[in-house]
């Protein structure tokens, strides 16, 4: 029997091309997938442990002195109250834990207004078609929710001392 060495589907001999995922198939017999989601005797991580570690950030508190953390956990707090970024980027130029946060605030204050004009550009879109409406206002709802969710994790990673970049936006970096 020849299995998918990416996603453990059966396939039937000559197949060059898995139907469930797409990966070529070169020969290879692969093991299928357990009950558990993986491989036997392979390292490839399942979907699961992938999603796990695409969301999970990075924590660089270990990069910042404690002293620094210390002095500069207002600023970094302030840092995700939208236009308030400003005061960490301006006084706070010297810790670099305080502009850790500021870019993570800054960030999170660029896509929250990107979704704002998104979110109000698609409410004029659909305005006419009242009944379409009813689609479109539960998404930009889940969206404000995850914002939201990203604010907290922020603030709570500030007041706490730590630096993990917040997920999903948190690698992309402004301002050094």
């Amino acid at each position: 029997m020849v299995f998918c060495a990416r996603c453990g589907r059966k396939l039937s001999e000559g197949t060059k091309f898995c139907p469930g995922c797409g990966a070529p198939v070169q020969g290879q017999r692969a093991q299928p997938l357990h009950a558990e989601g993986e491989r036997r005797g392979t390292s490839q991580p399942s979907q699961a442990q992938s999603w796990e570690t695409l969301s999970q950030a990075k924590d660089l508190s270990g990069e910042f002195q404690a002293e620094d953390i210390e002095q500069n956990k207002l600023m970094a707090v302030l840092s995700y109250f939208s236009l308030l970024v400003v005061l960490p980027i301006l006084l706070a130029k010297e810790s670099k834990y305080a502009r850790f946060h500021a870019n993570q605030g800054l960030i999170l204050m660029i896509v929250t207004m990107g979704w704002q004009f998104a979110s109000s550009m698609l409410t004029v879109a659909f305005s006419r078609f009242w009944w379409q409406m009813r689609f479109v206002l539960p998404f930009t709802g889940i969206v404000y929710i995850l914002l939201l969710v990203l604010f907290i994790m922020g603030v709570a990673n500030a007041l706490s001392g730590k630096a993990k970049e917040l997920p999903l936006i948190g690698k992309f970096r402004i301002l050094n």
